[in-house]
Parts: C-alpha cells; structure tokens; sequence
C-alpha cells in the first residue's frame, strides 16, 4: 500500500498493514452506574469485538454502537443490563465502508437520547 501525503510516498507492505488490524485493541466506556469494556480486531473484512457491558445501579444501560458511512450513519445495539450485573457484548460490522465507529452507553433500553460519551475504537 502506498500513501501520498504533500508530495511524500510511503509504502506500507500490505501483510504488515494488516497484521496490524488484526492485532487486539481494548476499549472501554462509561456512563452513570454503566460501564464496558472489551477487545476489538478486524477480521475478514469486519470490525470485531468482544467484552462485558456491567451496570452496579437499578436501571437499565445499553452499550450502542454508532457507525457512520460517508455522510450518513445507524446505530447498532450491542448489549443491554437492567439491574446490577452484567452482560457480554458483541461487535462484527462489516468494515469495508465505515468511515469511523463509536461506541456509548446509554440510559435505557430503546433510544439514543441519554447517554455517555461517545469512545471511538475503529482506530
């Protein structure tokens, strides 16, 4: 792969780029009486990740993703806890278009609209 920044070419061999995707990254997140944490990688063309969303409140938390594709984006549930305890989370969006993924808590289990703050893990 090469890249040309300001008239300077580098070359990145292939194999080494994407040994370095695949390469686990933690991330982690939290909101209120929620946290998660976990793993990401890609593999096969899909960002992917493993971890735990844990609540040690009485209300319900819900670990969503948030994609964006050029200019537009959605919203991916991950995993939801109602109550302490926790619940684990898994992640495979297909990586070929994204042009950047976030992960966040948010308060509640259908909606996007009270949450924590948003911690990119496609990088």
């Amino acid at each position: 792969m090469t890249t040309l920044l300001a008239g300077l070419s580098v070359s990145v061999p292939p194999a080494a780029a994407e040994a370095d995707k695949a390469t686990p990254t933690p991330w982690s997140v939290g909101y209120d009486t929620a946290n998660a944490s976990g793993t990401r990688w890609y593999e096969n063309g899909y960002l992917t990740g493993q971890g735990n969303l844990q609540n040690t409140g009485s209300g319900c938390f819900t670990l969503w993703g948030f994609y964006t594709v050029d200019f537009s984006y959605y919203y991916v549930k991950h995993a939801t806890q109602c109550g302490p305890g926790s619940a684990p989370v898994s992640i495979q969006q297909d990586a070929s278009m994204l042009t950047s993924a976030r992960l966040m808590i948010c308060r509640g289990t259908e909606d996007v609209s009270d949450c924590g703050p948003k911690v990119r893990i496609d990088r």
